[in-house]
């Protein structure tokens, strides 16, 4: 049977930086919950097994897809946007006055992945004048393939 690690995946939130308030005042005026919250100067565990410490530089308010990680990357991008939709005029307001971006972690075996972005998840990202950041990162063959 094949571990997560040998199957391609995609791992896609929108994060909030750059901002100085609680991360509960930044919720309030969302509207939604976050699925993570990282808060300066915390410790958090890191790293393949969970054993290397960092300290968090900033506070990151982080909303992530609920799809399974297999989903294309264009799906998870909407599924956020679906559960932003509501509150659009909020999500204006905060990435017009600080960094956001969808982070997006493309981890792939023997083939490339490829993104396609419609018109229409377009138009909605350029709405929330928001950026895109694309990680990829190939992993080789996978394990049975070996």
């Amino acid at each position: 049977m094949r571990n997560l690690k040998d199957i391609s995946h995609n791992n896609v939130s929108f994060k909030i930086y750059e901002f100085e308030c609680a991360s509960e005042e930044l919720t309030k005026q969302l509207g939604i919950s976050p699925t993570e919250v990282r808060v300066k100067g915390e410790t958090r565990l890191v790293g393949k097994s969970n054993q290397s410490r960092i300290i968090n530089k900033e506070n990151i308010w982080i909303l992530k897809s609920d799809l399974p990680l297999a989903a294309r990357v264009e799906d998870h991008i909407a599924n956020i946007l679906n559960k932003m939709s509501s509150h659009e005029e909020q999500f204006i307001k905060v990435t017009n006055k600080f960094y956001t971006e969808f982070s997006c972690g493309l981890y792939f075996y023997e083939t490339n992945p490829g993104i396609h972005l419609d018109n229409n998840l377009l138009k909605k990202l350029a709405l929330l004048n928001t950026r895109i950041d694309l990680d990829m990162y190939c992993m080789g063959e996978a394990e049975d393939k070996k």
